[in-house]
């Protein structure tokens, strides 16, 4: 679940190019990409046991809804009445998150701000909301995108947090504080970790190389 707040304001401009999803020349590295989304996608969405593969994309919002999760945010301050809990494909949660995704999507934060069920009602807008997290970096976190096509390369420092390019590696953007350097038998790091190798089979590809897990990475802060 994106659990963390995108970074405060002013942001140096960024150039996405969401068209660049799963658009490599390479179609082994749109597989493994696709492969990764939906590892993040599955278990998000999954409502069963872990370790079968089999429940991905069962819910649309998160079971408990009883929680607003609203943090202070002057640029994206939480809608009277309005929860912003875990929705859609990636289980977009927090006001600044709704409004940081409404902002990149729409050119209007209030969108989402105002109505955040658009992202459990709304197909469309929900995969966007999934697609917008996935090619988009926040603060110091690089894009799951950048990070699973090899375009990200770890600094000296970051290597040193145990940052490595690989599937592990988006766990850490996607849910690091409570999965991330605790061990290789964390369960829901595994559980992603499995649906990743199960969509990779799906698609006949594999990633040999891959450093799957983050076991022992330093979480980001926030």
């Amino acid at each position: 679940m994106l659990k963390t707040s995108p970074p405060t304001f002013p942001l140096d401009p960024l150039n996405i190019d969401y068209a660049d999803f799963c658009a490599s020349k390479d179609i082994s590295v749109n597989k493994k990409e696709l492969a990764a989304m939906f590892a993040h996608i599955a278990h998000e969405t999954r409502n069963g046991i872990n370790n079968r593969y089999n429940d991905g994309l069962m819910l649309n919002h998160e079971l408990d809804t009883n929680a607003n999760y609203t943090v202070a945010n002057v640029t994206y301050p939480a809608v009277t009445g309005k929860k912003y809990y875990g929705r859609g494909p990636i289980q977009l949660s927090y006001n600044s998150n709704y409004g940081f995704a409404s902002d990149c999507l729409f050119g209007n934060k209030n969108i989402l701000l105002k109505n955040p069920n658009m992202v459990s009602t709304n197909a469309i807008t929900a995969f966007e909301t999934a697609i917008y997290f996935w090619m988009t970096p926040q603060g110091a976190k690089p894009s799951p995108h950048d990070v699973i096509t090899n375009k990200w390369k770890p600094s000296a420092s970051e290597l040193q947090k145990g940052y490595k390019a690989g599937f592990g590696m988006t766990i850490n953007i996607v849910n690091g504080a409570l999965e991330c350097n605790k061990g290789t038998e964390m369960p829901a790091m595994k559980d992603r970790i499995g649906f990743y190798q199960y969509f990779l089979k799906k698609f006949n590809v594999t990633d040999a190389d891959c450093y799957c897990d983050c076991a022992k990475m330093e979480p980001f802060p926030g």
